[in-house]
């Protein structure tokens, strides 16, 4: 089976890059690498054309060895103190932010490569500042000096560039601490995921014209058999390879349906997937095929926002939860990430869920897929049933709802809206002022009234 192993390297090699991507070492380690390579370069470059380099170019370094060696000991020194200073402030940051807003940002700041940019350049400039160091050396009987005046000039530049790169770096670190800022990061991320999510490019429907369920009910009716593929190991879902799955749909495998979604915690040996035969198969190929069919997922001790839109909205979510607490009480800051949720998720109620079932050559394949009800679920939940008093959140929550009614979202998106609208209706009993508690019921009635009224108008639903 040349081309599954084909696949397997392929999209492990694909899981690899994105994981290197996404590390915080990836920016540092490639400015050290530049560092390594850019130190023995400039000195060569002094070898062959130094004292043309003393006429044409100005600034270049002209004193004597001990002065070069000295101006090289003070960079490096100074830019370890500053690397110890970063780093240090780096991990104060990642502390408030957990603390203050909830531990799942760590790894929004964990990412910044305006930070990871700060730090490799602190760093190449101490390691090109080492490496020019030990090329000085001072005249004896057997040698003549030799001073890099193009490699003191670089690491001069080098070392006025991490100035300015240390202002900078107090500022960005200031910021990223604004509740704007992180909001619109992780909102970043959940566009980004969302873009990639569904998996549109694995196969075709199955039939349009028949519902998920009945489909499921069509495949489990014509298979003869099956047999289930178990997770290797207890964690968090990280990952679905479809295409890998795919690669396997093909007799007398009649269908393969994946149990769980991406960002599931999953227990060892518990069931990843069912396999429906069309023919009984040996044991030893049903052992083969079982772990063929573990390998196209992926596990780990925390979940991944590779392909987790739920991950994303949690985090949201979480900051929003985390100003609600008795602790924090700042409800603006809960409104603030309404805001960005209510907005995403008007955009998503005109996005085009793919079909569970999807056809691949002679076979099928039944993915998970979280629906709009769960993220609207998600968004509006957590939050309502934080709310102990007070009608302002509340009323925040029937503003959002108003607001994503107004892009005309499709006929089929208005049934979630209302279950949260009636699920909200029910909280109002925890507002004790009578008047705000009419105000928010009269305004979820008339939310209500225009719901019922959409869903049963004759009137073609707008795109």
């Amino acid at each position: 089976m040349p081309g599954v192993y084909f696949y397997l390297m392929r999209e492990d090699t694909s899981t690899l890059i994105y994981n290197i991507k996404e590390s915080m070492w990836l920016v540092p380690a490639l400015l050290v690498l530049a560092a390594v390579l850019l130190a023995p370069t400039m000195v060569y470059l002094d070898e062959v054309f130094g004292d043309a380099a003393q006429e044409w170019i100005p600034f270049v370094f002209a004193g004597g060895s001990d002065g070069a060696r000295d101006m090289l000991s003070t960079i490096a020194t100074a830019m370890a103190s500053v690397i110890g200073i970063a780093f240090s402030i780096t991990i104060v940051v990642l502390q408030l932010a957990a603390s203050q807003f909830s531990p799942r940002v760590i790894t929004t700041f964990r990412r910044d490569r305006g930070q990871q940019m700060v730090l490799g350049m602190y760093l190449a400039t101490f390691v090109y500042s080492l490496l020019v160091l030990r090329r000085v050396r001072a005249s004896n009987e057997a040698e003549e000096a030799f001073v890099p005046g193009l490699a003191m000039l670089v690491a001069l530049i080098l070392a006025l560039v991490c100035l300015g790169l240390l202002l900078y770096f107090v500022q960005h670190i200031s910021q990223q601490l604004l509740v704007s800022e992180i909001t619109t990061r992780i909102r970043s991320d959940l566009d980004n995921v969302s873009e990639t999510l569904y998996p549109e490019d694995v196969g075709q429907p199955f039939d349009e014209s028949t519902t998920d369920e009945d489909l499921i009910a069509e495949i489990e009716d014509r298979a003869t058999s099956r047999m289930i593929i178990r997770a290797p190991e207890g964690g968090y879902l990280q990952t679905i390879r479809e295409s890998r799955l795919a690669e396997f749909v093909e007799d007398p495998v009649l269908a393969i349906q994946v149990e769980f979604s991406v960002g599931s915690y999953l227990f060892e040996r518990e069931v990843l997937a069912t396999v429906f035969l069309t023919d009984a198969i040996s044991r030893d190929e049903a052992s083969e095929l079982a772990e063929l069919g573990e390998k196209a997922f992926s596990f780990g001790s925390s979940p991944s926002l590779r392909a987790n839109s739920q991950l994303a909205v949690q985090q949201l979510v979480d900051v929003a939860l985390r100003a609600l607490s008795t602790g924090v009480n700042d409800p603006s800051t809960a409104r603030q990430v309404l805001e960005e949720l209510s907005d995403w998720l008007a955009l998503t109620a005109h996005r085009d869920f793919p079909s569970r079932v999807r056809n691949v050559d002679d076979g099928v394949l039944v993915l998970p897929q979280v629906g709009f009800d769960d993220y609207v679920y998600q968004t509006f939940g957590q939050i309502r049933h934080a709310v102990a008093v007070g009608a302002n959140l509340l009323h925040t929550i029937a503003e959002m709802l108003e607001k994503l009614l107004a892009t005309d979202p499709p006929r089929n998106r208005l049934k979630a809206f209302g279950d949260e609208l009636r699920a909200l209706k029910e909280e109002t009993d925890k507002i004790s002022n009578p008047i705000a508690r009419k105000r928010l019921e009269e305004r979820v009635d008339a939310l209500l009234e225009d719901i019922d009224s959409r869903m049963h108008s004759t009137a073609p639903t707008p795109s």
